[in-house]
């Protein structure tokens, strides 16, 4: 019964994080922990054990998975992208989006289909 509730526990997290992704404040380890129902202390180290990752660090990778998807579609433009997920700047979204996917978010763009 410990680990369905756990399964679960994980299960709502890994929707929280789905859904809130033009929010990134609303996924700081204290919020996280939250939607667990654990202390943020406790929350870091199940997660970390859960995933392999950080939850910042999930948390990021997510959003650049996002914003790859939204790349794709024809008419994106990188600093739509950008903005619509909540990163400060367009400088900071590339270099994460490059250390994510060894692609600079233009270069995605013009790989899309079409």
């Amino acid at each position: 019964a410990v680990l369905a509730q756990e399964r679960q526990r994980f299960a709502d997290v890994f929707s929280w994080i789905a859904s809130h992704l033009e929010s990134p404040g609303e996924l700081t380890v204290p919020r996280l922990a939250k939607v667990a129902g654990l202390s943020p202390s406790r929350f870091q180290a199940a997660f970390k054990q859960e995933t392999g990752l950080p939850p910042a660090e999930f948390a990021l990778r997510a959003r650049i998975t996002e914003a790859s998807r939204r790349l794709a579609r024809p008419g994106a433009d990188v600093t739509s992208v950008a903005f619509d997920l909540g990163f400060s700047s367009s400088q900071y979204f590339a270099s994460a989006f490059r250390r994510y996917t060894n692609a600079s978010p233009r270069e995605a763009l013009k790989k899309r289909p079409g």
